[in-house]
């Protein structure tokens, strides 16, 4: 990198100075090339503006034409014999802090005689010096360039050569590094290692601070308190109860975000309010972890009196709870006798899909397309899904999801938790038993979990969540039909390719810059894609593989660069 000051006379060299500034600029773009002309402002102390411009450096181009000794100024006197002339203490400013001074002869100018110059700037005539002309300017400039890069113009033949070369590797190169990150994506190499999941999972709680999605003003919440246990006999007594009172209220669905696997002595009494809370016109739902026989594993005579059961495992990511499952155990099998593949998955849906639009089962899913086919009330819905997750191992807290299947499952957009807890929807128990709810449960829908420290969910970027939380939020996003979902395939593989396209021309051009430059262009581009990562999410529903992108530019850009250097011989 260098620091160019260009020193001319206006009434002679004016269009030669900005034409070899422009292009200095155009060719060298690591260069800083001063021109007064274009780099000082209105109203500046121009003459300070010139030392401090002189100071800083590196080399001094003299733009002499032909009438640069003989040009006269007021009274008839040579201009450089006046001391207060500015091209000459430009010149002597030069001298004098010892630059490298390059005398730049332009259109046939002569080279000037020791004898015709001031004392000050004698030492100017045995300097050597350069000639550009009209008809050869480009070679000449090229000339000019390697000689301040201490190279013959040979040289620079050589290394435009070289150049040319590496952007005809570039323009093949990029695609196939491209391929390779690609191949990388498809069988989830990053992922395995956890970058990618971690960058998504990041960029997601991120985004929830740009996109805050109110809750419907339909949905309530009713806590349980830490104090109640779920497992005490008389539970299922006060669950009627809650039952009977929000039902006479007018609630239109009431989801509990428990299980009842185990029989109890209130069984009798709790299926009875739900099929009177039903006969009110008050859908009921509970949720089932395991499954019996190809069925949820829940009380029959619970069962049977809900209007449905649904799956209440919230998925984790590095520890923090980012997805909801909505549909589960999906297959595709191969039938060896006809080659067709045959696609399965279970009928029972999710608590969050069930909030979201009442009794319905699950008829199907498109696993490219990411939507569902949901079945219930006379009507088929489509809702979109986010990703389809593969079970790699047994889940303990989950058995229903069987290993090597398939989850369908959905990013959860989170409400503001300021807004979900307060007084206007959150329910206390004792309130609603004590029947101070009246009508205002007309039309909503309540959700019922339990505030225990198990039930607690960590989120990224955010304050810890408990689980009948999370659904309010699942239920919120599907019905606002805000699913975030990866990029498709063909728009990830372009995005790759650009990365990598810009990483070897980032490579190759900054090849031989300085480190002080490299490190914080290259860091605050990173920066950059990150950055738009969470804004996709946050403002288009779109979850770019961003590990990948970056793998993609930071190998195409070290590739490049270390090639380059060894070809055109950078150093720094």
């Amino acid at each position: 990198m260098k620091n160019i000051f260009i020193s001319y006379r206006r009434h002679e060299t004016a269009g030669y100075s900005l034409l070899i500034h422009e292009e200095l600029e155009r060719r060298q773009p690591d260069w800083e090339v001063f021109i007064d002309v274009q780099d000082i402002a209105p109203g500046s102390a121009w003459r300070q503006r010139l030392a401090e411009r002189i100071t800083a450096a590196d080399v001094v181009l003299v733009l002499i034409g032909r009438e640069w000794l003989t040009l006269e100024g007021a009274g008839g006197r040579r201009r450089l014999e006046d001391p207060e002339d500015v091209t000459r203490w430009e010149i002597e400013e030069a001298l004098r802090q010892k630059k490298q001074v390059v005398p730049v002869l332009v259109e046939g100018a002569s080279p000037p005689d020791a004898a015709q110059l001031p004392e000050s700037i004698r030492s100017l005539a045995t300097l050597q010096y350069v000639e550009i002309r009209h008809q050869s300017f480009d070679a000449d400039l090229e000339n000019l360039i390697a000689r301040l890069q201490k190279r013959t113009l040979r040289d620079l033949l050589g290394l435009r050569q070289v150049q040319d070369s590496l952007r005809s590797w570039w323009h093949w190169l990029t695609p196939s590094l491209a391929v390779v990150v690609f191949c990388l994506f498809w069988v989830g190499i990053l992922d395995l290692l956890a970058i990618d999941t971690r960058l998504a999972t990041w960029s997601f709680g991120i985004a929830q601070r740009f996109d805050d999605l109110s809750p419907d003003p339909d949905l309530k919440l009713l806590a349980l308190p830490a104090s109640f246990d779920p497992a005490a006999s008389e539970a299922r007594g006060v669950y009627a109860d809650l039952l009977q009172r929000l039902s006479r209220a007018g609630a239109k669905a009431v989801l509990f975000d428990l299980y009842f696997d185990t029989e109890g002595p209130d069984d009798q009494k709790l299926a009875r309010a739900m099929s009177q809370a039903r006969a009110r016109g008050t859908e009921v739902y509970f949720g089932f972890r395991a499954l019996r026989d190809g069925a949820p594993d829940a009380v029959p005579a619970l069962a049977r009196a809900a209007s449905g059961t649904g799956l209440i495992c919230a998925g984790g990511r590095l520890g923090y709870t980012q997805v909801m499952p909505l549909a589960f155990n999906y297959r595709e099998t191969l039938v060896e006798e006809t080659g067709e593949v045959v696609t399965g998955v279970s009928p029972y849906p999710s608590l969050a899909l069930l909030g979201a639009f009442g009794p319905v089962e699950v008829a199907g899913l498109d696993a490219t397309e990411r939507w569902l086919a949901l079945k219930g009330k006379g009507q088929l819905l489509h809702p979109r899904f986010s990703v389809l997750h593969r079970i790699t191992r047994a889940q303990k807290a989950c058995p229903a999801l069987e290993k090597d299947t398939w989850v369908a499952a959905l990013f959860l957009r989170l409400s503001p938790l300021g807004q979900l807890r307060s007084a206007e929807r959150r329910l206390e128990l004792s309130a609603v038993l004590d029947g101070e709810v009246g009508t205002r449960m007309a039309d909503q829908v309540v959700i019922v979990g339990h505030e225990s420290q198990a039930d607690l969910k960590q989120i990224a970027f955010g304050e810890p969540r408990y689980g009948y939380e999370l659904y309010a939020d699942a239920i919120n996003t599907l019905r606002h039909g805000r699913i975030a979902q990866p990029l498709a395939l063909l728009p990830e593989f372009l995005l790759m390719l650009a990365s990598a396209a810009a990483g070897g021309w980032l490579g190759i051009r900054l090849q031989a810059s300085r480190a002080v430059v490299r490190w914080p262009l290259m860091s605050g581009l990173v920066l950059l894609y990150l950055v738009a990562g969470v804004l996709f999410i946050a403002w288009g529903d779109t979850i770019l593989h961003t590990s990948y992108e970056l793998f993609a530019l930071l190998v195409a850009y070290l590739w490049f660069r270390r090639y380059a250097r060894r070809r055109l011989g950078g150093s720094r």
